[in-house]
C-alpha cells in the first residue's frame, strides 16, 4: 500500500487498558493480559514505532 504519513500513538499501559476496556467492554477484560503480551512481542519483533513519521503522546486522562 501507499502510505503518506505513519502516526504512532504512545500511551502508558494503564491508560491503554482503561481506554480499551471502556471501548470494548468488560467482556474483553479476561483477555487483556494475553493480548498485551502478544502486543509486546509484536512490538519487540517489528518495531512499528520506528516507521512512524509522527509520534503523538495523547493525555492519559
Amino acid at each position: 500500500p501507499l502510505l503518506d504519513l505513519a502516526v504512532w500513538l504512545e500511551l502508558e499501559t494503564p491508560a491503554r487498558r482503561t481506554r480499551a476496556l471502556a471501548r470494548d467492554g468488560e467482556t474483553f477484560a479476561p483477555h487483556w493480559d494475553r493480548w498485551a503480551a502478544q502486543e509486546e512481542d509484536y512490538l519487540a519483533r517489528h518495531a512499528p514505532r520506528a516507521a512512524a513519521d509522527l509520534v503523538l503522546h495523547p493525555p492519559s486522562a
